[in-house]
């Protein structure tokens, strides 16, 4: 799991579990807040039912007692309400056949589902104080506050929504801010390990990651000088064997012609061995200048038009005879007159390259490669297709790298040697011509290799 992803997911449960944390402390605290200013009010009726109840006993006012009683009766919530004087007799009563019966025989029967609320209500100096009751309705009640602790629950749960998806929104971002460097850092660190030394990170953040940015750029620029100095040493080197490479193929010539006597078959082949090698060492060493000419952004390229078409077939000629001794079939599909710009020996390099490749590939007896070319936005896309073994995608990725090998157990079966510089040549040549080079190829389907090269105008030659 990506980094990113877990640090979204961990703020995320916190984000959640801080807004559950708060919905419930919401919750239960206004609950208890609606319970208390419902026993406050309950408080507030009685005492003035009690005030009401005092003044009828000084006035000796029984309708003013009746009509609040009245006014109870029908306040919702209350189930009974009772005035008793200090004998004991039920003066005033919500149920009226308790008028003026004994307190004790309302008591008498039994428990109530009711809240009561019960004050004294004192007459004066030597009367024994009467009592002012309510008894308030608890199946009331608890309605009452099922339905605010409804409207209530509703209310936090959209509040803590929208809070939780703010939260997530900010989580996500924080995430994002924060992993920004290490992602910048990881890819940084992958472009090292395909070859880009060039590539620095900047990071300004906390100095634990500003502190792993200088060791990587640090590490970045060790990295470069060493590459630099390595195809400095190449190149050197290969610029040095060309000579002496070159007076050994011309002593081997002229030992082979008899200049200095007549040879042997033996002798003879000997020569021809030391001839070709020196040949394909002088060719490595020519690869290795040409690519720190492109490097160095110095390979210079005579851009005309040129008849793609003529080309390709000139260069499947050149590989005719050795893909007939291997019992292989090369074809050429390219229309004759399909014009490009671009440089006729590099392209035929390009070429000869893709073709050199395809015939070490294929099977004997039994192979196959096809060059085809067609015109497409303002591009002339060059195919050459084989049946050969396939690459696999994880060697796709490593064909155009310097000095790489794919398929090294099936290049070890063959006997096929090579210094994996090819391809890279390739691909400098072509995005010198302003092109792209790419491949297709599935294991146990052969393989596509393609590049495009801009058009001439019109698409052909006048």
């Amino acid at each position: 799991m990506r980094l990113r992803t877990q640090f979204v997911l961990l703020n995320s449960a916190l984000v959640v579990l801080v807004a559950a944390i708060v919905a419930a402390a919401v919750f239960f605290s206004q609950r208890r807040v609606l319970l208390r200013q419902m026993e406050d009010d309950q408080v507030r009726r009685t005492q003035a039912f009690v005030e009401v109840c005092r003044q009828a006993a000084i006035l000796k006012n029984e309708l003013l007692l009746a009509g609040y009683m009245k006014i109870l009766t029908h306040t919702p919530g209350i189930s009974y309400a009772y005035f008793a004087d200090g004998q004991g007799r039920i003066r005033v009563h919500s149920d009226l056949k308790y008028l003026y019966k004994p307190l004790a025989e309302w008591k008498a029967g039994g428990p109530r589902d009711a809240i009561e609320e019960s004050f004294p209500v004192a007459f004066g100096a030597g009367e024994p104080p009467g009592s002012a009751v309510i008894g308030f309705s608890r199946s009331h009640r608890d309605e009452v506050v099922r339905g605010a602790v409804s409207r209530m629950a509703a209310w936090v749960l959209a509040a803590s929504g929208a809070g939780v998806a703010a939260g997530l929104a900010a989580a996500f971002a924080l995430a994002s801010f924060m992993t920004r460097p290490i992602r910048e850092m990881a890819d940084t660190a992958r472009k090292i390990g395909e070859g880009d030394f060039k590539v620095r990170v900047d990071v300004n953040s906390s100095r634990e990651l500003e502190g792993l940015a200088e060791t990587l750029n640090h590490m970045a620029a060790q990295l470069l000088r060493l590459e630099e100095l390595k195809e400095e040493f190449i190149a050197i080197l290969s610029h040095d064997l060309r000579a002496p490479l070159a007076v050994l193929s011309t002593y081997a010539d002229a030992l082979k012609g008899g200049m200095l006597g007549p040879l042997t078959d033996p002798q003879k082949e000997y020569l021809q061995v030391m001839r070709d090698k020196a040949h394909q060492l002088m060719g490595f060493a020519n690869d290795i200048l040409d690519l720190a000419r492109m490097k160095a952004g110095k390979m210079d390229y005579a851009i005309k038009p040129l008849d793609v078409g003529a080309l390709a077939q000139k260069v499947a000629d050149f590989f005719g005879l050795t893909a007939r001794k291997r019992g292989t079939v090369l074809q050429s599909s390219v229309p004759v007159g399909l014009a490009v710009l671009g440089d006729g020996e590099k392209l035929e390099r390009v070429l000869a390259n893709l073709l050199s490749n395809a015939l070490k590939f294929v099977p004997q007896e039994k192979g196959l490669i096809d060059i085809r070319a067609e015109r497409a936005d303002g591009m002339v896309r060059i195919t050459v297709a084989d049946n050969g073994p396939g690459i696999s995608p994880e060697n796709q990725a490593l064909l155009f790298r310097k000095f790489s090998r794919v398929d090294a157990e099936e290049q070890r079966k063959r006997d096929i040697s090579g210094t994996g510089i090819g391809l890279t040549i390739v691909k400098g040549i072509v995005e010198g011509h302003g092109g792209r080079v790419w491949v297709e190829s599935e294991e146990g389907k052969g393989s596509r290799f393609l590049f495009s090269i801009p058009a001439a105008e019109n698409g052909a030659l006048p």
